[in-house]
């Protein structure tokens, strides 16, 4: 099967069922398996895909088919310019949560050390970018979940900010060291 006919295929069978973007869907699970940007996929449309990525095509196609989103079928999301890793563990950063990131980054600009926390860390989207994006703070993130701290440990690592970001299991600023005196306080737990 060629990548334009499993294109024209998996939108139909996306809008069979009411997906709400089929199109963009269908590229970008395909992009996703043959690893390739989704633009790539305009300049190759008689490329034949393998008897594995068919496969696997086929498979992320049904997940979606299912309404499973995006990202915890392809297990990453961009957030403020960085692919995060994603899993049942932790939700999905949305968009908007990026004005959280501006705010805290213009709320500590004149601070040349700052100290910040991110509560309810999730998969890490806050902490690891506020770290990514000023390497001189000093960063503290907590959440319930064990699973979602590995989640935020390996997207820490996988954007190099592992060390100067402190992962801690526990409930909202519990963890957090007594003494610890925070010039910013991030948090966006579900459903606020």
């Amino acid at each position: 099967m060629t990548v334009a006919k499993a294109l024209q295929q998996s939108a139909a069978r996306l809008a069979e069922v009411g997906v709400d973007t089929p199109g963009l869907d269908a590229r970008l699970l395909l992009a996703w398996v043959l690893k390739a940007w989704r633009e790539d996929l305009a300049r190759e449309p008689e490329r034949e895909l393998s008897a594995r990525e068919q496969t696997i095509f086929n498979k992320a196609l049904a997940l979606r088919a299912e309404r499973r989103p995006l990202p915890y079928i392809t297990g990453e999301q961009w957030f403020y310019g960085r692919p995060f890793k994603i899993n049942r563990a932790v939700l999905i950063p949305r968009p908007e949560t990026e004005m959280l990131v501006t705010a805290a980054l213009e709320k500590c600009a004149d601070n040349p050390a700052p100290r910040l926390a991110d509560i309810g860390t999730g998969s890490g989207c806050l902490a690891v970018t506020l770290a990514a994006e000023r390497p001189d703070a000093r960063i503290w993130a907590t959440d319930l979940s064990r699973d979602a701290l590995n989640v935020a440990r390996k997207n820490a690592v996988r954007h190099g900010v592992a060390g100067r970001l402190t992962l801690l299991a526990g409930d909202l600023l519990a963890p957090l060291p007594p003494d610890a005196r925070l010039d910013v306080i991030v948090s966006n737990p579900p459903y606020v």
